[in-house]
């Protein structure tokens, strides 16, 4: 700081940069930096601040260019070097840099978490001595799939699980996976949208209702597992199973005269409910759901026209 005022003072004429930091506050500086409606230019200017907490916060925002996060990387304090790490707009390179060469924990982190960074950085980080950082390494969708493959006999389990969660993951990978008997590895599959259907059906038969809950929920779910779904006494489940596009029309018309109106409403807003379905939830006593057959895609267009005069 004194360094800066004192090359200031000897100048005839300020820099912009040196005039937008000499005439606002430090507070005023960093909430300027913090703006996302900050220019790039601006922040390129701040990036030349005394102030660690103004360097931190333009080192975080989005609008920060490539060539000022190269400018930000060389910087000595740690703190801005953490928020290079985790700007999603930091190109690889450096990434690279600070994932192989810094021993702080959080720059590992935030370069394994980074949707910027390559996968010859990510495998070096997945032989990182901590599993917080195979972990995000794990979830990364840029992870190649050998390295996946080594990840999944992790001796973590929460490594492993998030093997089972990345939607890259290859099936056979997850094929193994799911032999392991831990519910939590069997709800991160029952959550992934590249779960084979095969597996998805054998989870749907699970007694815990996370797993057979995330399997109603995944949008690759087959008819078959969303049969048995549909017989759950948990409401969310079948509501679930009737807002799905996979239901069969015999289910949705089984779930169309459900006791509970919350079901019903679902089969009358899904899009793939057959018109015969949605002529009979037109007559239904809830105005509500008499209103979500009207807005329908699928309903007639005369239903429509006379349920429109009604509601």
């Amino acid at each position: 700081m004194k360094q800066f005022f004192s090359t200031v003072m000897k100048k005839d004429k300020l820099t912009p940069a040196e005039q937008l930091i000499l005439n606002n506050s430090a507070e005023k500086r960093v909430e300027i930096a913090k703006s996302p409606h900050t220019p790039s230019d601006i922040l390129d200017m701040l990036a030349e601040d005394w102030c660690i907490a103004v360097l931190c916060a333009v080192a975080k925002n989005q609008n920060t260019s490539q060539a000022t996060l190269n400018k930000l990387y060389k910087s000595m304090y740690v703190e801005v070097l953490r928020e290079v790490a985790g700007n999603p707009n930091t190109p690889s390179n450096i990434l690279h840099e600070l994932g192989t060469t810094c021993g702080d924990w959080y720059i590992r982190c935030y370069v394994a978490k980074n949707p910027n960074t390559l996968p010859e950085t990510l495998c070096y980080l997945s032989r990182d001595e901590d599993y917080t950082i195979r972990c995000a390494v794990a979830t990364h969708p840029n992870t190649p799939g050998y390295i996946l493959k080594k990840l999944a006999n992790d001796k973590s389990p929460e490594v492993r699980q998030a093997v089972a969660y990345n939607h890259r993951t290859p099936q056979s990978i997850l094929r193994k996976l799911f032999k392991n008997r831990d519910w939590v590895m069997r709800l991160h599959l029952a959550l992934n949208p590249n779960t084979p259907p095969d597996i998805l059906l054998e989870l749907a038969k699970s007694r815990r209702d996370q797993i057979y809950q995330a399997v109603a929920d995944n949008p690759n779910t087959p008819p078959d597992a969303l049969r048995i779904l549909a017989t759950r006494k948990n409401r969310t489940t079948r509501c679930s199973v009737a807002m799905h596009s996979h239901t069969p029309s015999d289910i949705l018309t089984q779930l169309a005269n459900d006791k509970d109106s919350e079901i019903r409403t679902a089969v009358a807003q899904n899009p793939y409910t057959p018109p015969e379905v949605l002529e009979k939830l037109a007559n239904d006593l809830d105005v509500d759901i008499r209103r979500a057959v009207a807005h329908n895609p699928n309903t007639p267009v005369e239903l429509v026209r006379k349920l429109l005069t009604e509601c």
